[in-house]
């Protein structure tokens, strides 16, 4: 979507039919929202307006496409946020190839032990012989046995969004930054996000504190959002950037130097632009490492599983050996 914005822009394209043809053949997933948009344009509001009504589109967009707007730097926004975007789609890219075949196996091996309680129903004479210890057996007993397997991924899934609805003020994302490796990965992605936010704002010309305070929002991280009020406040007060952030204790000295070498020099945009390519890089090494680790623990309990049931299997037959030859 940004990067037709951006191409039909620097056409010359009108903006109102830009997004009267992404409503129409635009990304199926975004057609009813860039409709949405152009009946808000075609009554002669502006894209500030519009992104109201998409609350579901990611902050950064809906924060950097409605003030592009109104300070007339929105071609150069969406080729920001295509390149953001893109690097998005290969960090994501980047975990799933990662994880796919674990969570393979790990999908096969409950599969196959689906079919084995299937199996063991069809069976002639099968009496009490139950070779898995689970009491399940033929068509019933697969039903009932992935049930409960989709039972708990559907209840750890409405248990972690219940649990992100619970907390308040960031303490959701408090949590999440506080586990190993996860929180660290996480954490240099949301600053690289905040950087490149502020770096874009910043080029546009509006004040620092306004910039500020919609690069925290574009963060999508309540914890930055709720702590960095103050320093919006601060700045609007007068303050340097660099010492109004320092005060929140988000940020660590290497950040805060550079923010201030940036201020100094007046070229802050571009140091920030330069924190969030590094922010970028370093999030997708944490983010290989977290996916490593994420397979080595699914093919552990892929293995967990297999040695347990083909244990149970052993211990069975070696008890039918006993019971015939008595």
């Amino acid at each position: 979507m940004c990067r037709t914005l951006r191409i039909s822009l620097n056409a010359g394209l009108p903006l109102v039919g830009t997004w009267k043809k992404l409503g129409e053949k635009g990304p199926r997933s975004l057609r009813l929202d860039c409709q949405t948009v152009y009946a808000v344009l075609s009554r002669g509001e502006g894209l500030g307006v519009a992104m109201t009504l998409v609350p579901h589109w990611p902050p950064l967009v809906r924060v950097l496409l409605g003030i592009a707007e109104e300070t007339g730097h929105l071609p150069e926004i969406c080729n920001e946020l295509t390149k953001h975007f893109e690097t998005i789609k290969t960090n994501r890219q980047l975990f799933w190839q990662m994880s796919f075949w674990p969570l393979l196996q790990f999908g096969l091996s409950l599969g196959v032990i689906g079919l084995l309680i299937l199996i063991l129903g069809f069976l002639p004479n099968g009496g009490g012989y139950d070779p898995l210890g689970l009491g399940l057996k033929g068509t019933s007993g697969v039903l009932i046995y992935f049930g409960v397997v989709f039972g708990i991924g559907l209840g750890l899934a409405v248990g972690f969004y219940s649990l992100k609805n619970a907390f308040k003020s960031g303490g959701f994302d408090r949590f999440l930054c506080a586990i190993p490796m996860v929180g660290p990965m996480l954490g240099a992605f949301t600053l690289a996000h905040f950087s490149m936010a502020l770096s874009l704002l910043g080029k546009t010309g509006i004040a620092w504190d306004k910039a500020l305070k919609l690069a925290f929002d574009a963060s999508a991280n309540l914890d930055w959002l709720t702590k960095g009020a103050k320093s919006v406040s601060r700045v609007r007060r007068g303050k340097d950037v660099s010492v109004a952030l320092a005060q929140t204790g988000l940020f660590n000295d290497d950040f805060l130097g550079r923010i201030g070498v940036g201020e100094e020099s007046g070229s802050l945009p571009e140091s920030l632009e330069k924190i969030a390519e590094d922010a970028f890089e370093e999030g997708r090494i944490r983010l290989r490492t977290v996916a490593t680790l994420g397979a080595q623990l699914l093919w552990a309990a892929t293995a967990i599983v297999i040695i347990f049931f083909i244990f149970r299997l052993f211990t069975s037959y070696l008890g039918q050996i006993d019971r015939f030859g008595n």
